[in-house]
């Protein structure tokens, strides 16, 4: 994982997410993180909603480093109406 964003509806909540996101995450890569007070999540019952990115290793790669997947939005060139066929 190499980054995460939190998006709280209620920051009483911080520590409670704090305390989870230190378990999960490798105390020794740590990803970058953001915060997010949101009035509101898409259902009422939800307070904490969750996105994080992460590097899918290639095999041809040392062990260590990665890229980004081919079905990732963001390594696929965008098509203009120009570039389309």
């Amino acid at each position: 994982m190499v980054k995460l964003t939190g998006f709280l509806t209620d920051l009483d909540d911080l520590a409670a997410f704090r305390r989870v996101r230190d378990e999960l995450q490798d105390p020794e890569r740590p990803p970058a993180c953001s915060l997010v007070r949101v009035a509101g999540l898409v259902r009422p019952e939800f307070r904490v909603e969750i996105e994080a990115w992460a590097l899918v290793a290639d095999q041809g790669l040392s062990s260590g480093s990665g890229r980004l997947g081919p079905t990732a939005p963001s390594a696929r060139p965008r098509q203009g109406p120009e570039d389309r066929p």
